[in-house]
């Protein structure tokens, strides 16, 4: 009959394997706004927290497609509801831990005038 018997024992994902699974779905939701002419870079700090929170080790890495969504998605959903001339997009991390979505223009501007201000 159609049974399988036999125990298959799997190696728990490490942290590289997650951030990499997060590449590949990130890749898959700029595929998706590209069609909007809109694209969305994510910070290295951000995919980690993206790993911290979506990974159970019951699961693997499943819930990371739904932390995603909740995150990312949904964000880039409210943000460009308010901001619809917005195309270049750029998620980071606010000072107290929370994922945002923010112009990467007016992100890059920021940084050039505090470095101006360093100067």
């Amino acid at each position: 009959m159609n049974r399988f018997d036999g125990i298959i024992e799997f190696k728990p994902l490490s942290k590289d394997n997650l951030l990499q699974i997060v590449e590949l779905m990130l890749a898959d939701v700029n595929k998706r706004l590209s069609s909007n002419n809109i694209h969305l870079d994510v910070t290295d700090k951000v995919k980690e927290k993206l790993v911290d929170l979506g990974y159970d080790p019951k699961m693997g890495a499943r819930p990371l497609r739904r932390t995603i969504q909740d995150h990312i998605e949904d964000a880039i959903t409210d943000y460009y509801l308010e901001n619809p001339s917005e195309k270049e997009l750029k998620a980071v991390m606010t000072s107290n831990g929370k994922i945002q979505i923010k112009s990467a223009k007016k992100i890059e501007k920021a940084e050039e005038i505090a470095s101006e201000r360093e100067d």
